[in-house]
């Protein structure tokens, strides 16, 4: 069965919204019913909040915890004979035991409910619960009882829950491959659905699409995968909140798939700009004009607002429920506060735009076109655009006159990525296996269209984490990728337009971090001590903090005044939530000692040309979807740097100072490419890298003539641990 939405958010909104009918109900007269007289209010009170306590519960998947909350709610009702009370909490008890995958008990509490709905006549929660237990049968793919009780549902004839109803037996048409009967159910959904002005219209447009798609007619399914994206645009564009990616990008999805078919590449070339980089397209284009705007006081106030609304959902995730005292935490206050913030921070965006009648919507910047990409693209780089869908790797090679699409086969891409980068990460000697078959799929079916010596690689997904430039060409003497070409990294072609006309000239004040004090001696990194003492060797003007004066105050206060700031520290991504990666340092007053993704966006880096992020770690244990890699990059790239030196892993190592040392002693007379390039060869053949010598499972070196640990193998610094994290993002000049 094909959903656009999780059974369990189904299950959660639709336990919310009885909620909400539920208290409707009641104050529709303005008088309470007799069981919310005050003689019951402190019983429903308490039952109320174990409710939210099982709700809340409920959403981190502690299920024996939210039924303990959710009967003793019960029991309240029972015992106050608050009929309404008890078919919601049956309801409630039944989607536990539905998550837990015991449908019968499920089928069982659902029945109880809908048999209390039924005597105090609640049409709309009757309805409701007639629609839960369809999915129950969906899950047990009993069709038959699934759209029967569709139908029952449907004939109570309530607009609010007619568009989910229709939708859901849409899709079992769909999947049974009745897409007539499918495409009559979706028809009837946006017809009720435009009437109602409901603001989930797109999924129905998205199914229309789907179903003409799968019949052939692809003008139509063009127009409906349009339509669709041009509205979830429209409601994306809160700065910041990332909350619409995922599913911006199945609809995306669709949308390029479609493309393909009609070998419409330039155009699927636009759509993949789109989701790959939307959220950071819009505060890059945004940011000068609000510069340039006279209302400081109303950007401040953006600022604030959205700062607080960030905080507001931060602040919900660690919310803690006290079972034995019946209470929850939080209250609908924290509810009510956020509408309130989110209501002023609309208002706020329409002040600015009143004030500044040249001031574009807020939120709203296009990606480039193929053919815009190649207008400002310079005539010795070639961009690779890669795109990661299903089981296909998809390629766009794009130069300044002409452009090529490849698709590839890549159902081994993500467990040859993860055996690779592993091996790499812990020093073993045998990557070379899936290094060759990494730089068969992904650069040679591209290479002949290749005709110039710099590429950028613009990766997608799980590809975030490669280090391209560590490919082996076997048919070239096994030489590195980073041998035969210079090599940087963009986030999208869109974005690296802004990073070059960002461009900045290095005049050689640099801002250095080194191993700062975390407050914890495992986190120690004496070699970024070294490291930031040799840039001063290259860089004179270069101001250095090290231990306990490598402060986020400091960071922030002195950032934007230097062309290249450099954090030789620990990089913290948060899997999780992107928007809390954090480069850490040391604290001081009320600084926390962690400069967050938030804290990044709002520095002032207008006078910065360059950044790096020495020492940072992505937690190679499991490849995700690169959002968290890029929350860092963006940051970095809004806060005004045109340039970023980032690892993809953190090296606790000597080589990290050698090959540092060697990229700014390079950058003294070279691009940023070229610098970084350089040093990374000098690792590979050079005498540098020769002086580097590491037992795998313990560290040797021969410049100290001593060994700490005896191995059987050893490598030198030719092995890409050592160089392969290092990349350049955004300008390469």
């Amino acid at each position: 069965m094909l959903h656009l939405k999780t059974k369990q958010l189904i299950l959660y909104i639709i336990i919310v919204f009885l909620f909400v009918v539920f208290l409707d109900t009641h104050t529709e007269s303005n008088e309470l019913p007799n069981n919310y007289k005050d003689k019951n209010k402190e019983e429903h009170d308490i039952a109320q909040n174990l409710l939210n306590a099982g709700g809340l519960f409920f959403g981190q998947e502690k299920f024996s915890k939210s039924l303990e909350c959710i009967n003793k709610a019960l029991r309240i009702y029972e015992q106050i004979d608050d009929k309404t009370g008890m078919a919601n909490t049956l309801v409630f008890i039944g989607s536990v035991y539905e998550q837990l995958g015991d449908y019968t008990r499920a089928l069982d509490f659902y029945r109880q409910s809908l048999k209390a709905c039924s005597e105090q006549k609640n049409k709309y929660m009757e309805a409701s619960t007639l629609n839960i237990m369809a999915y129950i049968y969906l899950e047990l793919q009993d069709y038959q009882n699934a759209m029967d009780y569709f139908e029952q549902a449907l004939n109570y004839e309530i607009p609010e829950f007619s568009c989910n109803i229709l939708l859901n037996m849409g899709c079992v048409y769909y999947d049974q491959t009745k897409y007539e009967k499918a495409k009559e159910c979706f028809e009837k959904a946006l017809v009720m659905g435009r009437k109602m002005s409901d603001p989930d219209i797109w999924i129905y447009l998205q199914w229309l699409g789907k179903v003409s798609d799968t019949t052939g007619q692809f003008k139509k399914a063009k127009s409906y995968f349009s339509e669709v994206i041009n509205h979830i645009e429209s409601i994306s564009g809160r700065i910041f909140i990332d909350e619409y990616y995922h599913l911006k990008e199945d609809f995306y999805n669709d949308m390029i798939s479609l493309l393909r078919k009609l070998k419409e590449y330039e155009e699927a070339f636009y759509y993949i700009e789109g989701v790959k980089t939307r959220t950071l397209l819009d505060l890059l284009g945004n940011k000068p004009q609000l510069e340039k705007t006279k209302d400081k006081e109303l950007i401040l106030e953006e600022i604030r607002l959205r700062n607080k609304i960030i905080e507001l959902d931060r602040d919900v995730q660690f919310l803690k429920v006290d079972i034995e005292k019946e209470a929850w935490i939080t209250s609908p206050e924290w509810t009510e506060e956020m509408d309130q913030i989110e209501k002023e921070y609309a208002e706020n965006i329409e002040k600015l735009k009143k004030s500044n009648p040249g001031l574009d919507s807020l939120g709203n910047v296009n990606p480039l076109t193929l053919k815009e990409v190649q207008e400002f693209l310079e005539t010795d780089t070639t961009l690779l655009e890669y795109y990661v869908v299903e089981d296909t790797v998809e390629c766009w090679v794009v130069d300044k006159k002409r452009y090529k699409y490849i698709n590839q086969d890549a159902s081994y891409l993500t467990s040859t990525i993860t055996n690779f980068v592993k091996k790499i990460a812990a020093l073993q000697p045998d990557y070379e296996k899936e290094a060759k078959e990494l730089y068969d799929l992904l650069i040679e079916p591209v290479k002949p269209y290749i005709k110039t010596k710099r590429i950028c690689i613009i990766p997608h997904s799980e590809l975030h984490y490669l280090p391209f430039h560590a490919l082996i060409n076997a048919d070239n003497q096994n030489r590195f990728l980073i041998e035969e070409y210079d090599i940087f990294y963009a986030p999208s072609a869109s974005v690296l337009k802004f990073n070059l006309e960002n461009r900045k000239r290095i005049s050689g004040k640099v801002l250095a971090f080194g191993n700062p004090e975390l407050g914890d001696k495992n986190l120690d990194l004496p070699h970024a001590e070294e490291e930031v003492m040799k840039i001063k060797e290259s860089y004179p003007d270069t101001d250095i903090y090290l231990n306990e004066n490598a402060t986020e105050e400091k960071a922030k206060m002195l950032s934007g005044n230097y062309d290249i700031v450099h954090f030789a520290t620990h990089g913290e991504l948060n899997l999780k939530t992107p928007l809390f990666s954090s480069v850490r340092l040391a604290n001081e007053k009320e600084e926390d000692g962690r400069l967050e993704t938030l804290e990044i966006f709002n520095l002032n880096l207008k006078n910065t040309s360059l950044v790096t992020l020495s020492a940072c770690q992505t937690g190679l244990g499991e490849l995700r979807s690169g959002d968290e890699l890029i929350g860092l990059i963006r940051a970095f790239f809004y806060a005004g740097t045109p340039s970023l030196v980032a690892s993809l892993w953190m090296v606790n190592d000597q080589s990290t100072s050698e090959l540092m040392n060697l990229f700014y002693k390079n950058l003294k007379t070279h691009s940023k490419v070229e610098s970084l390039r350089m040093a990374q060869l000098e690792m590979i053949n050079g005498e540098v890298g020769r002086g580097i010598v590491r037992g795998v499972g313990g560290i040797t070196s021969s410049k100290a003539g001593k060994d700490k640990s005896q191995s059987t193998m050893t490598v030198n610094g030719s092995h890409p641990y050592f160089w392969a994290p290092f990349i350049l993002l955004g300008d390469w000049n």
